[in-house]
């Protein structure tokens, strides 16, 4: 029996979707250190219980991450806000990331538990809004206002489970 186990962990370990859930699973552990690090010593990285339900998967545990181009502009220089504008971005493309993620080979109607972040409000004429959204707590955006400049929600990557990858033959 053991032996087998063996056998399936390191098939596991050349099965590149694995690699690959693995990858998207860490975004959420670099994006609470990017806020944290961007955000010392005031740690605004407030955490937030929201409910979203994104193309099958229940989100509640969520941390804001402030946009540091509106946070810190008035005490910081132009070289320090490029920095911090760096690790940001790099959280905020997770959004358009969202709906390309693959689904479950199980759970056919539920994507791949890979999610990072979303934007922080929804948009206010429900035509626009994203249909892969069943369940969205989250408040409405101001009409003309840069939904970025909220900043983003993130999820808190030790109170969401990733994606737990099986291989179905």
């Amino acid at each position: 029996m053991p032996i087998s186990l063996l056998a399936i962990i390191l098939n596991m370990d050349r099965n590149i979707s694995y690699h690959k859930v693995e990858e998207f699973c860490h975004v959420r552990n670099e994006c609470l250190s990017y806020c944290t690090n961007d955000n010392f010593p005031e740690l605004n990285c407030e955490f937030q219980d929201v409910n979203l339900e994104y193309n099958g998967n229940k989100y509640d545990k969520f941390y804001i991450y402030s946009n540091p181009k509106v946070t810190h502009a008035e005490h910081l220089t132009d070289y320090d806000i490029d920095s911090l504008e760096s690790n940001y971005d790099h959280c905020t493309k997770q959004l358009d990331l969202n709906p390309t993620y693959p689904f479950s080979e199980i759970e056919k109607d539920r994507q791949w538990r890979v999610h990072s972040c979303f934007e922080s409000c929804k948009d206010p004429d429900v035509s626009l809004r994203d249909p892969a959204f069943t369940v969205d707590e989250r408040p409405e955006c101001d009409d003309g206002e840069n939904k970025l400049d909220n900043g983003i929600l993130c999820l808190q990557p030790h109170n969401n489970e990733c994606e737990i990858y099986v291989h179905q033959n």
